[in-house]
């Protein structure tokens, strides 16, 4: 299904109890060169060059642990979901990213919207579309094909947390992870 119910999954009430201190420290990494295009540049240049996302967990590693101690703490703690990728997701006022699919069944995505304007900034999913409120979930499957609107005058902020898909077994999730590791080594000549 397109779109997943946060309540259906308790961590998220966790997870939104701390949305204003994550937010705060989004707000403290304003510096311009922190923020890059995200694993798949070539991909988000054709459907949304402006978008940039600001690492928080990404291949495997916890960045910059110093700087996002409350985001990393309160993501690593989180009961019962296995941690994929997180990041902080800005879209730039009057943009759009293209319909898309990012192609990984094995994993779903969960957004924390942290500062937008509410009404303004959108997500369509299939062919449902829901508005972000600062402070509140959306979850979703991006194999879907998806796309997003920020018809407002301001960035749009989200923390983006990909999770192991909740019906993937333990033995599943290593096997996804090691075909991982050796097409990264294939493409960085290791």
């Amino acid at each position: 299904k397109p779109f997943h119910r946060p309540q259906d999954h308790s961590w998220c009430a966790e997870l939104r109890t701390h949305w204003k201190a994550i937010r705060k420290e989004l707000r403290a990494s304003t510096d311009e060169s922190l923020w890059c295009a995200g694993a798949y540049a070539s991909s988000n240049e054709a459907y949304g060059k402006d978008w940039k996302i600001l690492p928080v967990l990404t291949e495997d590693k916890w960045q910059d642990e110093a700087r996002f101690k409350i985001t990393t703490q309160v993501l690593k703690s989180l009961p019962g979901v296995k941690p994929f990728e997180a990041f902080f997701a800005r879209m730039p006022p009057r943009t759009e990213i293209l319909p898309h699919s990012d192609n990984l069944s094995y994993v779903l995505t969960s957004h924390l919207a942290l500062e937008l304007e509410e009404g303004k900034c959108s997500i369509t999913v299939g062919n449902e579309t829901k508005h972000w409120k600062e402070g509140e979930m959306i979850m979703l499957d991006t194999t879907f094909i998806h796309s997003t609107k920020n018809e407002s005058s301001k960035p749009r902020y989200v923390l983006v947390f990909r999770f192991w898909h909740p019906q993937l077994t333990e033995e599943e999730r290593r096997a996804i992870h090691v075909s991982h590791a050796i097409l990264a080594a294939a493409k960085s000549g290791k």
